[in-house]
């Protein structure tokens, strides 16, 4: 699915309507193509059957028949991001150590994710952290981790930043605190969660700016997001693009921190005034 999600990517900003309907239908759900007719898939979309043949061809196919049998050999067999991880890993010359391959991976994943981003998007996402009244920030699975990492960071230089935690909280008292004033940061990436989607679709219900990192311009969250952040890497494991990621995280702390020096410095300094003495070693 990779090649046909590269094309489409490529290709979707100069797509009509129906086709970009289309195309995020199957980057959602590909089996919907895997086990139906054209014309079928159509009245499932809610287009029809020639806008699907005209959209399999315009992602380089010859008909739908051909972008069908694609699809279902790569459902049929299909390889995990933990293949992936692991094929990457095994690719390490053997006379280099395998710490400095790895490492060597992050670095290049890190400085292809920096000339990706655009800096207008960048600085717009700051802007809007920056000003918030309240930021709430969700992830599941391994971009729980990414999460986590991130409210640590801009709660400490900024305040008033939430994590949420679908093992404790109370999910709908948490939703119920957004407004206009919010920023919710939804990090989802490769087998997109619902949790994660269907947090961002509510938070966008009350009005919150939703800002998806993600690692496609098309991905799910894009229905939801006013402002999309991809890192779109050569690689599908969530595992790699972690270090990626969370560069991007960091830099959104330090834009923050950077956008009101006068406001650091008070809280650097209630910080370090606390008797640290009594808590570290």
């Amino acid at each position: 699915m990779e090649e046909i999600r590269k094309n489409i990517e490529e290709k979707f900003s100069s797509f009509s309507a129906g086709l970009k309907k289309v195309a995020e239908q199957l980057l959602k759900n590909p089996s919907l193509f895997a086990i139906n007719t054209a014309e079928e898939a159509g009245k499932e979309i809610g287009v029809s059957e020639t806008t699907i043949i005209r959209f399999s061809r315009a992602i380089g196919f010859s008909g739908y028949s051909t972008l069908q049998k694609e699809i279902k050999e790569q459902i049929l067999k299909p390889k995990s991001s933990l293949w992936e991880y692991d094929a990457d890993k095994s690719k390490a010359n053997l006379e280099q150590s395998l710490h400095q391959h790895v490492m060597e991976l992050d670095s290049n994943h890190i400085k292809q994710a920096a000339r990706q981003i655009d800096q207008d998007v960048y600085q717009l996402a700051v802007e809007k952290l920056f000003k918030a009244k309240q930021i709430t920030v969700t992830g599941a699975r391994s971009s729980f981790s990414m999460a986590h990492w991130f409210v640590f960071a801009l709660d400490l230089i900024r305040g008033n930043t939430r994590l949420i935690r679908p093992d404790t909280d109370d999910i709908i008292l948490r939703l119920a605190e957004l407004n206009e004033e919010s920023v919710f940061v939804a990090i989802s990436f490769h087998r997109y969660t619902l949790n994660t989607l269907d947090l961002a679709s509510e938070a966008k219900k009350r009005k919150a700016f939703v800002i998806g990192i993600t690692d496609s311009k098309v991905a799910p969250i894009r229905e939801f997001a006013d402002l999309i952040i991809p890192v779109q890497l050569p690689v599908k494991s969530t595992l790699d693009a972690a270090p990626a990621v969370i560069s991007l995280l960091n830099s959104l702390v330090s834009g923050v921190a950077l956008r009101d020096r006068k406001t650091f410095e008070q809280r650097r300094k209630a910080y370090e005034d606390i008797a640290l003495h009594d808590f570290f070693a």
